[in-house]
């Protein structure tokens, strides 16, 4: 019993330094390629997106032409994997560059996102022909 316990003890304090030597590098500053994202994101809001968020709102049409400049600039279907033909960008690349989205318009937003829902299961289950197209 005590044998067990104190290799339990050694586990936990090895599992320990592990956590802790892995987060000891852990920094909340962003990548060179993220603050370039981030500085691009906003650009194209303030230039794009916020001088027509209004009028969409207000008619209720959707905003293809927002959502065409959004893809040709890279901003748009950023979660597929690059096996797939896309950026692959991680999570909190594609939260700055959502946020930044969100702040000029959430409806804009909302309708770049949406595509998230017709793409996972393509990258989940599509055959490697169909994920080529992308």
């Amino acid at each position: 019993m005590i044998a067990s316990s104190t290799s339990t003890c050694g586990f936990l304090l090895k599992l320990l330094r592990l956590q802790h030597s892995t987060f000891a590098n852990f920094g909340f500053d962003f990548t060179d390629s993220q603050q370039q994202l981030n500085k691009a994101a906003r650009k194209f809001v303030a230039d794009e997106v916020m001088p027509v968020a209004a009028k969409y709102d207000k008619n209720g049409e959707f905003p293809w032409d927002v959502l065409k400049k959004a893809h040709a600039n890279g901003f748009m279907n950023t979660t597929i994997p690059s096996s797939c033909g896309g950026l692959e960008l991680d999570m909190v690349t594609n939260v700055l560059i959502h946020e930044r989205f969100g702040y000029g318009c959430t409806g804009i937003t909302t309708a770049m996102l949406a595509n998230i829902l017709a793409e996972t299961p393509l990258i989940l289950a599509a055959s490697s022909e169909i994920k080529k197209n992308i």
